[in-house]
């Protein structure tokens, strides 16, 4: 639920809408998230897998491996990125 914690501060509200923040300390995405919700909650290693790797194969094609390795290990991370896109790509949320 809190895999894009990383978001919080990498949006600027506009007239318009929003912006996107390029100027930030802590870049990045899926160990972003991870890293802001260990500042309140203690993850297990099948949560911090599965919010490393919501975003699946988006990502450099170099980490595809240890992504894979996840997916073995734990198959709800496999699942997660799953959730993730039909709730970004078919659900509109």
């Amino acid at each position: 639920m809190l895999h894009d914690l990383c978001k919080c501060d990498q949006y600027t509200k506009t007239e318009s809408g929003y912006t996107y923040n390029t100027d930030l300390v802590l870049p990045g995405h899926g160990e972003k998230s991870v890293m802001e919700i260990g500042k309140f909650l203690i993850l297990n290693e099948e949560e911090i897998l599965c919010i490393r790797w919501h975003m699946g194969a988006y990502d450099d094609k170099e980490k595809w491996n240890s992504l894979g390795k996840a997916i073995e290990k734990y198959p709800n991370v496999l699942w997660t990125h799953t959730a993730d896109m039909m709730a970004s790509r078919i659900k509109g949320v």
